[in-house]
Formats: structure tokens, C-alpha cells, sequence
């Protein structure tokens, strides 16, 4: 189907947005590692149903034990480095600095596709991304209300770098598997290697316990089910559907896009002011979607 996977990857974006907001409400009330905890759990769950109802969809149904654990190390790599890092980054610089870091992931991914999928860059994907970029700057600058130490401000950057070229890493190494086998069985195995590497984290440095506390505790629950729901279920569905049916490039550009649906959605949810300068990054990041869907 034409555009089936830039079509995906564009939904992911709208999934994982909604996800945010919600995730930003409900981090209020738990920690970042609890919070990956949950909803890597409760994702896994989902995806094992799906899988149990519907064996295989658009591929095989089952993957030789050396591609299970690599898919596994992609997992641990992706989602639970990458994601414990963006959140300990976002609690140190705020959502506006890391939003404008985040935007390394686009690059990031069609640098390690070109160096290890042997994918071709084409100078529509290039300006298209350049837009998206612009539009993306413009859209979270702000000047700062807090003045960050040199330290605050060194460690927060450095980590939330990591944290993007970790979740580019674990995007890329999934590919190469994604040809023949299911999105649904894929996302399984992923989900299970995030879950086990943040439990692996919490037990080594003595935090099991406290998580234990944390669950015992008063949670809101109602926005950590359904972000998890969307964004580590639908979105990482969508993600991989995307994925499957289009260039890592291509479909890394257009999950960035993300940022606009949450800037659009953050007015409503968050009562967060839609300025001037977010209404023209919006304006010139679709202008980019649009130049890689036509001419990419």
C-alpha cells in the first residue's frame, strides 16, 4: 500500500503525544523508574494478548533464539536506558531544553542507517528534516525562568544526548529483523528486554525496595493505564508497523512530528499558551512531512 508505512509512522507520533500529556500529569505522582517499571509492564501484557488472539500479523510467528536476543538487547538498549536517561535529563533541563535535544534523534538514526543498513539520503528527506528541525526549534524556544549551574546544565545535556542516541541505536538494530516477522511478536520480545533491564537496575543498586513502597502507595492510576496504553502500547505498535513498511530514515523524521501534536494538545489538557513562534514551528514542520511524503 502506498504510503503505508509513512502513514504509521505519523499516527505513532499522534499515539506517543497524547502519551506525553498524560505522562506528564501522572509523573507528578510517581517516579521516572516506577513509571517505566509500569508501563513497561503493563504494555508487555497488552502485546502478549495481542499475540496469543492474533499469532502473527504480517509475518511469522515465531524468530530463531539468536535474533529473540538480540531483539532483546535492542529492548534493554531503547527502552530502558533510553528512556530512564530521558527521564532523569528531563528532570534536570525541563521539557523545553530536552524537546530541542530529542530532535538529535532524526540524525542520529540516518547516520547509523547509513553506516549499518546502507540506506540512501535523498536532499528531499535532508530539506524536509531541515524544516522539521526549524520548525522544532522555534516551537519549544523559550527563554529560561531558572538559571541552571554550568554542572546542572553539562550533566543534564550530556545524559539527555545518551539517552536519544540509545533509543536511535535500539530503532536502527531492530530493522534488519522487521523484514519477515511480526510487529506484535517484535514489541513483545523489546518490551521484554526494557522490562528486564530496569528491573535489573533496580535490584543492583538496592532500589527494588523502594519501588515495592511506591506501588504500595496512592498513584494516579487512571493517567498511568491509559498513557501506557498509548504510548507503550498503541504508539510502539504503530512505531513498528511504521518501521516495517518504510526507510528508518523516513520514518524517524515523521515520529519526530510528535512534538507538534503534543504542543497542540498541551492547550487543552495542559493550559499551555499556543505563541506565535509554536504556531509557525507547527506550520513549518508539516511543511516538512508533506515535502518528505511527496518527493522522499
Amino acid at each position: 500500500m502506498s504510503y503505508w508505512g509513512e502513514m504509521w509512522s505519523l499516527i505513532c507520533a499522534l499515539f506517543w503525544a497524547s502519551a506525553v500529556i498524560l505522562f506528564r500529569i501522572a509523573v507528578r505522582g510517581i517516579p521516572a523508574i516506577e513509571m517505566s517499571i509500569f508501563k513497561n509492564a503493563f504494555a508487555l501484557i497488552l502485546f502478549a494478548l495481542t499475540l496469543a488472539i492474533v499469532p502473527a500479523f504480517d509475518g511469522q510467528g515465531s524468530l530463531p533464539l539468536k535474533q529473540v536476543l538480540w531483539l532483546m538487547l535492542s529492548g534493554c538498549i531503547g527502552i530502558a536506558m533510553g528512556d530512564t536517561l530521558f527521564m532523569y535529563s528531563l528532570n534536570i533541563l525541563g521539557a523545553g531544553r530536552n524537546a530541542i535535544i530529542s530532535c538529535l534523534f532524526s540524525p542520529f538514526v540516518m547516520l547509523l542507517s547509513f553506516l549499518f543498513l546502507n540506506e540512501s539520503f535523498s536532499i528531499y528527506q535532508g530539506l524536509g528534516f531541515a524544516l522539521i528541525l526549524c520548525g522544532i526549534i522555534l516551537a519549544v524556544y523559550q527563554k529560561p525562568a531558572d538559571a541552571l549551574s554550568n554542572h546542572d546544565r553539562f550533566v543534564g545535556i550530556s545524559v539527555g544526548v545518551l539517552s536519544i542516541f540509545c533509543m536511535a541505536t535500539g530503532m536502527v538494530t531492530t530493522k534488519p529483523i522487521l523484514t519477515d516477522a511480526s510487529p506484535v511478536l517484535v514489541s513483545c520480545i523489546r518490551l521484554s528486554g526494557g522490562l528486564l533491564g530496569v528491573l535489573i537496575f533496580a535490584m543492583t543498586t538496592g532500589r527494588i525496595r523502594k519501588s515495592i513502597l511506591v506501588f504500595r502507595g496512592k498513584l494516579p492510576w487512571k493517567f498511568m493505564f491509559l498513557g501506557a496504553f498509548l504510548g507503550s502500547y498503541l504508539a510502539l505498535f504503530a512505531w513498528i508497523v511504521g518501521f516495517k513498511h518504510t526507510s528508518a530514515s523516513i520514518a524517524s523524521i515523521l515520529n519526530q512530528t510528535s512534538v507538534f501534536f503534543t504542543l497542540i494538545l498541551a492547550v487543552p489538557f495542559l493550559k499551555e499558551r499556543l505563541s506565535p513562534m509554536k504556531t509557525a514551528g507547527a506550520l513549518l514542520g508539516f511543511a516538512g512531512v508533506t515535502l518528505i511524503l511527496i518527493y522522499g
